[in-house]
């Protein structure tokens, strides 16, 4: 992983292989002109805080390890038939555990990280990531994996279509999985939230809250992706607007009003497209049950 400033994203996607987005034209934003009703904004000034409506259509941590823990046991197997021992991401091999992580949501809101690393990001195992990075392997097994050259036969055996990763990906998932469209929804909801009323008067408060420590930026995305901040580590510099960056959001409850204000938009798409999110809650508790009989198996095996 790289050590580089994390660009503030719109998602919350749990890492792991085969983890993607639906296409954001495919479901376009729901009534995008249109500023749903807000009766509450909670003072935010813990990212543990943050709940949104669309979390519930969503895999939690654990279960979504289980699923990627699955199908790296199927990859494994697939991968033996082809004479390669297929080793997971190290950081992935422990069932972490808890709700859907909103960490960086609404950009950093973590003093301590803010202290030691400004808006850096290191991950949380450093060590195991380097040592994953820097394996090596051969064109073959990356063939064989993923079909990263084409596929084909190799040593007589047919490779999967998308290798060995996509065979078992499209064995737990399913072909045409819709759980990737809460992502699409809270990606949407996220984008035009920012451009509703309320979330911009709260940046014109933090712009004047930073502003007044010497800071001259228009919104967080500003101060998180300013180019000064590309280098390997942390300056001091950088770290001063991160920390007064995270303390303005707090005193002027940036955070509180964002949520609470994508909290609405994502009710909107919500009610448009409830019939394909009680779908993904089907599609959801099948992949798992799945996951379930392929990780037992492989304990009594």
């Amino acid at each position: 992983m790289s050590k580089r400033r994390v660009t503030v994203i719109a998602t919350t996607a749990i890492a792991g292989l085969g983890a993607a987005l639906l296409s954001a034209a495919a479901f376009a934003p729901a009534a995008a002109t249109l500023e749903p009703t807000v009766t509450n904004i909670p003072v935010v000034t813990d990212w543990h805080q943050i709940t949104l409506p669309l979390d519930s259509y969503q895999p939690s941590t654990e279960n979504r390890q289980m699923v990627l823990q699955a199908e790296y046991a199927e990859t494994k197997s697939c991968m033996a038939k082809f004479g390669f021992n297929f080793q997971a991401p190290s950081w992935d091999k422990q069932l972490a555990t808890g709700p859907i992580s909103h960490y960086r949501l609404y950009g950093l809101l973590d003093e301590v990280h803010a202290e030691q690393m400004g808006y850096h990001s290191y991950g949380e195992k450093p060590a195991a990531e380097a040592k994953y990075s820097k394996e090596q392997h051969s064109a073959d097994y990356y063939n064989v994996v993923a079909a990263k050259t084409g596929g084909g036969v190799y040593n007589g055996e047919q490779i999967p279509e998308g290798g060995c990763i996509g065979q078992a990906r499209l064995d737990i998932e399913g072909p045409g999985s819709v759980v990737d469209l809460p992502l699409t929804l809270a990606f949407n909801s996220w984008t035009v939230s920012n451009n509703d009323s309320r979330v911009r008067a709260g940046f014109a408060a933090w712009s004047k809250c930073m502003s007044r420590a010497g800071f001259s930026y228009a919104t967080p995305m500003d101060a998180n992706n300013d180019d000064r901040w590309s280098g390997e580590k942390a300056t001091d510099a950088e770290i001063k607007v991160a920390v007064t960056d995270v303390n303005c959001k707090k005193s002027t409850n940036l955070v509180g009003i964002r949520m609470a204000v994508d909290a609405a938009h994502q009710s909107v798409e919500i009610a448009t497209h409830r019939s394909k999110l009680q779908a993904v809650t089907g599609d959801l508790a099948r992949q798992l049950e799945k996951a379930n009989a392929i990780l037992s198996q492989e304990l009594t095996s």
